[in-house]
């Protein structure tokens, strides 16, 4: 994210978002929460072609498929060892502000899903962007309270659909303290207007022929590329790994829609 000579095409960043967004989805379907959402926690793996040891024959990171790890497993835990922890203000910046490890003057509590939709909003921001949330919103800031200029920058750059599937996410939080229902039915439409604004935002691949689509894959960083981001990556040691095989994404979106 912080070098823009490594940002993938419009289209790949799409389906990054929707695979990531639909992961998220699923593991909320199978009661899990992953408490941790952020770009660091969001890692890609090289793949070697098959009998070969060349460094060159390294096949192109797939940037498509990410895999989400460092989940929050003890979420109590977690918020006193971040409270004295001087780098902290960073990873706040994916927290809602009603989130029980930013404040105490809070309803919400840590199995809260709505905060882990808030964080996709945030990430999703950085792909869209392709730029490290904290030059987005300087932790020393914060994030303002007229974030009209971020949306601009959004619509401009990613279209009114990825926009939609930003705003739907921040507003998370708010949808589910407002819902007069059960926090899953005011989430479930969450999901549903998520999953359709992104999936529009994927459409525009599918019209690609096979070569084109070669071609956007050929303008991928290589694993030699990305060496510095892979040890990055390193530094935090995941607890659980969840990742998605390649289905098929209307498929994956009716199994989330019907959970």
């Amino acid at each position: 994210l912080s070098d823009e000579m490594f940002e993938p095409s419009l289209e790949v960043k799409f389906r990054l978002a929707c695979n990531v967004a639909m992961t998220v989805f699923d593991l909320h379907s199978k009661g899990i929460i992953h408490g941790n959402i952020a770009a660091s926690n969001v890692v890609f793996f090289d793949q070697q072609s098959a009998g070969t040891k060349d460094e060159d024959a390294l096949s192109k990171i797939n940037v498509r498929q990410a895999f989400l790890t460092s989940f929050d497993l003890f979420p109590d835990y977690t918020s006193r060892q971040e409270a004295s922890d001087v780098d902290s203000s960073e990873m706040f910046l994916y927290r809602s502000p009603i989130d029980p490890r930013v404040t105490n003057l809070t309803v919400l509590s840590h199995d809260s899903r709505s905060l882990d939709v808030y964080s996709l909003a945030m990430l999703l921001l950085e792909i869209g962007l392709w730029t490290p949330l904290r030059d987005i919103f300087p932790p020393h800031l914060g994030i303002p309270d007229d974030t009209t200029p971020v949306y601009k920058q959004v619509a401009a750059r990613c279209g009114t659909k990825y926009l939609t599937a930003v705003k739907t996410c921040w507003r998370a939080v708010d949808e589910e303290m407002s819902s007069v229902s059960r926090p899953e039915v005011a989430l479930q439409k969450v999901y549903g207007r998520v999953v359709q604004a992104l999936e529009s935002c994927c459409m525009i691949e599918d019209g690609l022929e096979e070569e084109e689509i070669s071609e956007v894959n050929s303008l991928l960083p290589t694993p030699r590329m990305t060496e510095q981001n892979t040890k990055g990556s390193e530094a935090t040691a995941p607890n659980v790994t969840a990742g998605w095989p390649k289905l098929n994404e209307q498929q994956r979106a009716m199994d989330v829609l019907s959970n």
